[in-house]
């Protein structure tokens, strides 16, 4: 099986639940490890729609200006397909510096959202697509979880 793909769900009522027995029937269908996760209540900073994702989309969307349901999903996949990956990059950079903010104050989010300098990274070329997480911190968060 290959790495998991991890799908962050709100704790709103339309998701579904994490241990769903028909979505994990046809999630296992394929190749692909497939899993629902949560996010923690009230952290919308650990929220990649919230951190910027969404309201890129709804903007992209809007343009269309739909007057049916039908071309509300076709606008709001066709928004999805034309958002530009670094961009997708640039979000995804900010959701880890916020989940090592959250580490680095147990679980506290009352910290300034860091800021990288992506496009400046991005003209240089030298814009990661990831974030390492130190292992002090990884240990420090653990001992915290622990206690």
């Amino acid at each position: 099986m290959e790495e998991a793909i991890f799908i962050q769900q709100d704790n709103t009522k339309p998701h579904i639940n994490v241990n769903d027995g028909e979505f994990h029937e046809v999630a296992s269908r394929g190749r692909l490890n497939i899993q629902l996760v949560c996010q923690p209540p009230n952290s919308p900073d650990l929220n990649v729609l919230d951190l910027g994702f969404l309201r890129a989309i709804q903007t992209l969307q809007h343009r269309e200006a739909p007057s049916t349901i039908g071309e509300l999903v076709h606008s709001v996949e066709k928004a999805f397909w034309e958002y530009p990956p670094t961009l997708i990059n640039r979000v995804f950079l900010t959701l880890q510096s916020c989940m090592l903010k959250v580490m680095e104050n147990n679980g506290r989010i009352n910290y300034r959202l860091p800021h990288m300098s992506k496009g400046s990274l991005e003209r240089s070329g030298n814009i990661p697509i990831l974030l390492p997480c130190p292992s002090g911190l990884l240990d420090k968060a653990n001992a915290f979880l622990q206690e």
